[in-house]
């Protein structure tokens, strides 16, 4: 078994993580690979992209929707039947009761709304934000555990 895992704090990481995947050949190239795709809370305070510093809550927001539209193409022909995954999973953050600033209520919608319609038997979308909202404080530095 294989796992490789990325950190693509923003969107516009995802298809060249996804193309890393693809062209590694070295030796797993019948692997099967399976994806689940995660991301929002660093558009809520995006220390790591400068350009992103002078922009309002709703531009961020903006952003994010843009980002996640943008990728979609790259997510859709690596997961599709032809593609190199066997199946995909779009997944919205997991709740915190410590998370407290909106904008993750506010991805977690993004997310859900960009998604409605776009879902497959090998692109899924799961809203792990509504399923775990009732779950008792087991968060550690805001992640679930």
């Amino acid at each position: 078994i294989r796992i490789t895992y990325f950190l693509a704090q923003y969107w516009d990481a995802v298809p060249l993580a996804l193309s890393a995947v693809r062209a590694a050949n070295h030796g797993w190239g019948a692997a099967r690979v399976v994806a689940t795709i995660s991301l929002g809370p660093w558009y809520a305070s995006p220390d790591t992209r400068p350009e992103y510093h002078s922009l309002t809550s709703k531009e961020l927001l903006e952003q994010f929707r843009t980002d996640m539209e943008k990728a979609l193409p790259s997510i859709h022909s690596f997961c599709a039947p032809d593609g190199r995954a066997s199946s995909c999973a779009i997944v919205t953050l997991a709740h915190c009761p410590q998370m407290t600033h909106p904008f993750q209520s506010l991805t977690q919608r993004a997310t859900k709304e960009i998604m409605n319609g776009t879902t497959s038997w090998w692109l899924r979308f799961i809203d792990l934000w509504t399923m775990t909202l009732e779950l008792p404080d087991i968060c550690v530095a805001g992640h679930q555990s």
